[in-house]
């Protein structure tokens, strides 16, 4: 189901360069590797084995990254406190399974962990962060700021597409507050008695 989504996402993304070379700014909603990016949470989250040959081929290519790799300009982020991702995945959830809706949570806490450490750090003016918690207005008036932010971070070069590839063929890392699939760690904490 997520090559059947990634190939969609290929073709949204082209549809969007198509846009973007008529002068127009193009935003899209999810970044194009989405699919990716939840593929490797969810191996994580079950402890399942990575196999990014089965979407990329074999490594040690000297051609270019493949189609799935597709690196906008700019991507901006919006980081929502866990609290309130959990109250939204449970109100989703309609009363159903409420384990789905944790499932769901913390397979999106595992992409923000990639968003937020190795993508932040292989590509830092590609990427803003912003309060998952402003409104539809706020975004609109920030747009044309990032525009800017997206103009001066340049053209993505087939290096930067290579080494997106790279970042995604390794397998994801469960959250620090995560010590192996299916059990929380709870933070070592001390109290020191007052008197």
């Amino acid at each position: 189901m997520e090559r059947r989504l990634l190939r969609e996402e290929i073709k949204r993304f082209r549809r969007a360069e198509r846009i973007a070379a008529g002068g127009r700014t193009v935003w899209l909603d999810t970044p194009p590797v989405g699919p990716l990016t939840y593929a490797r949470a969810v191996s994580a989250l079950l402890g399942w084995e990575w196999d990014a040959t089965r979407i990329f081929g074999a490594a040690g290519r000297t051609r270019a990254a493949p189609p799935a790799i597709q690196l906008p300009h700019l991507t901006i982020y919006l980081r929502t406190p866990i609290e309130r991702l959990l109250a939204r995945a449970f109100e989703s959830s309609g009363g159903r399974d409420p384990s789905l809706a944790v499932r769901h949570l913390v397979v999106g806490l595992v992409e923000q962990e990639f968003w937020l450490t190795d993508f932040r750090v292989a590509f830092p003016a590609r990427l803003r962060v912003m309060d998952g918690e402003i409104g539809p207005g706020t975004v609109v008036e920030l747009a044309q700021h990032w525009e800017g932010d997206a103009r001066r971070a340049g053209t993505v070069l087939p290096e930067e597409r290579g080494c997106l590839e790279r970042l995604l063929r390794r397998p994801a890392r469960l959250p620090r507050r995560f010590a192996e699939p299916g059990r929380m760690v709870k933070p070592a904490a001390r109290w020191n008695r007052r008197r």
